[in-house]
């Protein structure tokens, strides 16, 4: 089985390195697809939502049709883009995941409280820190700022334009994971109008990457949905 994932903003295709070997066996691995942009990585000016997934769905329409089971997984800007994914899948008739595992994010249908993308440079890691999961290395190192600076606001503006266009009436499981330090218990719920299938929601102790510190907890789910998979195809 394999795990499709998604970024956060200002992730690549290192970003969930900590879930590797030697949590997962053999029989499982992620594949993490990056966001398009463009030869210099530092000058992006990517993106709609809407255009990342047009540049994406190529490469993950040729992925899964090599896999007989697989997971859409994503962390915060990753979840909304893995939820879409799943969008496109059901238009289009395409083999499904077994379940969309999402996590640090609201429903899609809750608007963003606030832009970050447009403040002013200090401000902005201001924002970015109170996020958590940002290497001090970065954040002491100017020439490294500005490197990372305009990936992270295309990647912001990306997620905070985005428009809800109604209910997805998916009928794919979604499994919903958040952090106690987040403060989005209750704009979490909205995911259960989404899909016809089954919701779960866990709790995690932590901040916004709580991810980081419950890498186990991710790891164990992983495995029990493709366990789960094997009983009922025996």
């Amino acid at each position: 089985m394999k795990i499709i994932a998604f970024p956060f903003a200002g992730g690549n295709k290192m970003s969930y390195n900590f879930f590797q070997s030697p949590l997962l066996d053999r029989a499982m691995s992620i594949k993490v697809l990056e966001y398009p942009r463009g030869i210099r990585f530092s000058e992006c000016t990517l993106r709609t939502i809407d255009i990342t997934i047009d540049a994406l769905f190529g490469n993950f329409a040729k992925l899964i049709q090599e896999e007989s089971n697989y997971i859409i997984y994503g962390h915060s800007m990753g979840a909304l883009i893995g939820y879409l994914v799943c969008k496109r899948i059901e238009k289009l008739g395409l083999k499904k995941p077994l379940k969309l595992v999402v996590s640090g994010r609201s429903a899609p249908s809750i608007r963003n409280k606030e832009t970050r993308y447009d403040l002013s440079s200090d401000q902005f890691w201001e924002k970015i820190l109170e996020l958590g999961g940002i290497s001090e290395e970065i954040l002491k190192e100017r020439e490294l700022k500005d490197f990372f600076e305009p990936i992270l606001r295309a990647d912001f503006k990306a997620v905070e334009t985005y428009v809800y266009s109604g209910k997805a009436n998916l009928t794919i499981p979604i499994d919903v994971i958040h952090g106690s330090e987040e403060k989005i218990e209750a704009d979490v719920l909205g995911w259960k109008e989404e899909t016809s299938a089954e919701v779960t929601f866990t709790e995690l102790k932590g901040n916004h990457f709580f991810i980081y510190d419950h890498a186990e907890f991710f790891v164990d789910l992983f495995k029990k949905s493709f366990d789960q998979s094997i009983t009922e195809i025996g």
